[in-house]
This record gives C-alpha cells, structure tokens and sequence, in this order.
C-alpha cells in the first residue's frame, strides 16, 4: 500500500520516485521499465454498496494499485470486506491539453506461484468479477481478449498439475500487454471504479496507471 497523500511516509516516497524517474528517462529511455509514478495518486473510497448488514465507509487511498483487500486477509483499504460487496473508487485527473494517453488498467493480479484466480474477462469486460471502469460517465472499452472467459481448474488453493503447465498469457498480466489508449479532454476528467467481491479466494484489488508525466490527481478538483 503506498503511504496516504499527506503523510511523511509519502513525501519521501515522492521524493524517491522522482530519482526513480529521473534514472527512467536518463538511462531506460529506449528500453523496458515497467514503472509508473504513484506517490500523487490519490482515490475516493466508498462502500460497501450494499448496506444492509454494514455501514458504508468512505476513506482516502493513494497508489496507481489499491487492494480492496488482499487474498490472504493480510490488509488492504477494507480488510473486513466480505464476498458480494462492491466498492467504488473515484478519481479525477487534470490534463492540460486534450490528448491522449497510455494507460495499464487491471482488477484481481493473479500471484504466479500457484496458477489460482478469477482468470480472463469474458468478451467486452474488464473483470472476471464484474469489476467497471467508466471515464467521464462512459464505459472504457476493453482490451480484445485472446482467451475471453478463460479460468484455471481451481479458484482456491494450489493449482492443478494441468493448469500449472499452461504458460502464462501476456494478456493475464497488466504490465505484460500493451496500454489502453484513453482520450482525456483538457481539464478534470473523472475516473470511477466499481470493484465487486465474488470469493473469499479473491486477490480483491484494481490498478489504474497513467504511463504520462505531468498528470495531476485529485478527490476533489478545483473548478476551472
């Protein structure tokens, strides 16, 4: 989890990541570097949408990656999240022109040691789980997937010795396969993210990365 905008803890991850970015673009200009500044990422929690047994809670969260909650219950934004709540994140990102821009857009990251997770969206979505992501109030098209609807043998556990020697797909991955292109307008474009829990297994988590510099984040963007 990265430090909370505000804290100590993330102005010295701030200032490490501006090292960091020096060195991409000094020495790993032409080659692979697959890391995007998050220290000023900022995002809106909100949920449980569903609040019949549970007070909804809204809180503040940084990082172009937050874990609702992680597989192992170990933390995450919603540690006491529980299967068939849906949260939602939102954003707004300032550009200063009207352009468009790389971006690496995910929901459960499957940990590669034991094959096990949701799988591959079905055709035309982004989520496994049924997970959203909607720029300006319009849905963001998906990536055309190779293998759409495509799971491993098991949801939890360790993987079946079949599903194990199935190679992994680039697509599977987020920082494997090619960026989204997304159209931001100049100005605040708004961001909002519906994150749905289906099983207790679930790495419950959504990663939103914009690959250009000089984009400002914000919960609450001054009017123009």
């Amino acid at each position: 989890m990265v430090p909370p905008k505000g804290t100590v803890e993330n102005e010295y991850f701030d200032a490490f990541e501006k090292f960091l970015m020096h060195h991409k673009e000094a020495y790993f200009k032409n080659k692979p570097f697959p890391y995007v500044a998050q220290a000023n990422t900022v995002w809106e929690l909100t949920g449980p949408m569903e609040t019949a047994h549970k007070s909804k809670v809204k809180k503040l969260a940084s990082g172009n990656t937050v874990y609702i909650r992680d597989r192992f219950k170990q933390g995450g934004q919603f540690p006491e999240a529980q299967p068939g709540e849906t949260y939602v994140a939102k954003t707004y990102v300032h550009s200063s022109k009207e352009q468009e821009v790389d971006v690496w857009v995910s929901f459960e990251t499957p940990y590669r040691a034991n094959r096990v997770y949701s799988g591959i969206p079905p055709k035309g979505e982004w989520d496994a789980n049924g997970g959203t992501v909607l720029l300006n109030g319009q849905p963001l098209p998906s990536p055309e997937w190779k293998n759409p609807g495509w799971k491993p043998s098991k949801t939890e556990g360790w993987g079946t010795s079949q599903d194990q020697e199935t190679p992994w797909e680039k697509e599977e991955l987020y920082w494997t396969r090619e960026p989204t292109k997304v159209h931001l307008k100049k100005g605040w474009n708004e961001v909002e993210i519906k994150v749905p829990g289906t099983n207790s297994y679930q790495n419950w988590m959504f990663t939103f990365a914009i690959g250009q510099q000089g984009i400002e984040f914000s919960t609450k963007p001054v009017t123009e």
